[in-house]
């Protein structure tokens, strides 16, 4: 009985502190993104390119130069094609989870996007697709592309023209 006790105590106190662990983080996250640029943005721009914030849906997240798997789950990251807000075309990726990318799915035609980088870049959204995740023809031209995945087998591609 007492070792039933302890165990389910234990498992408890386990996810608890997971959970005060996430809150923090995120909350120490958000007190760096809000004051990246605040004070010299030079520090910063060997690190992160800017950030971007979609405001319905809680997203506020720095932006890093380079696709690869360290980068997806830690930032949103932008393919190193173009390494400015001021291309014409813009790819941005990031992993649909936690303080990241995972309430992309709620995004709606006519959603506001920010860019900022010491400058501020508004977006708002044209279209939004979900596509089988080898499909990447429908990634065209526009001017700013986001992508996540939808499921194990889908990504969500949004579209987002520069205002």
């Amino acid at each position: 009985m007492l070792k039933k006790y302890l165990r389910i105590n234990l498992a408890m106190l386990f996810l608890l502190s997971i959970f005060l662990y996430e809150k923090i983080d995120y909350q120490h996250h958000l007190y760096i993104v809000d004051n990246m640029y605040k004070k010299d943005i030079s520090k910063n721009q060997t690190d992160y390119l800017g950030y971007i914030e979609i405001k319905n849906l809680n997203i506020k997240r720095e932006i890093v130069i380079g696709i690869n798997d360290y980068n997806l789950l830690n930032h949103v990251t932008m393919n190193d094609n173009c390494i400015s807000f001021e291309c014409d075309n813009i790819i941005l990726a990031g992993h649909s989870i936690k303080n990241i990318f995972l309430n992309l799915k709620n995004i709606k035609v006519n959603d506001s996007i920010i860019l900022y980088n010491g400058k501020q870049y508004n977006y708002i959204v044209k279209s939004i697709d979900i596509v089988d995740k080898k499909n990447i023809n429908i990634i065209d031209n526009s001017e700013l592309i986001l992508i996540t995945c939808y499921d194990f087998n889908r990504r969500i591609i949004v579209k987002a023209k520069r205002i």
